[in-house]
């Protein structure tokens, strides 16, 4: 059970940050001010308790909360770290990679089909001529 100071709602996502951790779950259940989440991973209360505060909330100037907050509401987006940005300019690329692979090959494929009918086209023409057709 946890108490908030605002209500919400069931099945709604929550992320709830004590020092290093970090606890993500959706409400299953609501009572006022206070509910229940089903969490992705198990959560000891000894490991909750014994996590020592960090000195600064992570993103101080953003408008970040230790609190339980609704997932995606209006809060600011923290700088990606360089390992994030890495991570995404790796997926980027690939991705690029792949659409100019794809288009290369189909544009391939167009030119030889094309040459393949030219080519075709004139014995293949010959052909019908001499059965009457």
């Amino acid at each position: 059970m946890i108490s908030s100071t605002g209500a919400l709602e069931v099945g709604s996502y929550v992320d709830i940050r004590r020092g290093t951790l970090i606890i993500i779950g959706r409400v299953s259940w609501a009572r006022g001010a206070r509910f229940g989440i089903r969490t992705q991973d198990n959560v000891t209360a000894h490991a909750l308790v014994n996590e020592p505060r960090l000195a600064q909330r992570p993103g101080a100037g953003t408008g970040a909360s230790n609190a339980v907050e609704r997932r995606g509401a209006g809060r600011a987006r923290a700088p990606l770290s360089v390992a994030a940005r890495a991570e995404r300019s790796r997926r980027l690329s690939s991705a690029l990679q792949f659409i100019a692979l794809t288009a290369a090959t189909g544009g391939g494929a167009y030119v030889l089909a094309s040459q393949l009918h030219v080519a075709l086209s004139e014995p293949f023409a010959r052909i019908s001529a001499a059965l009457g057709g």
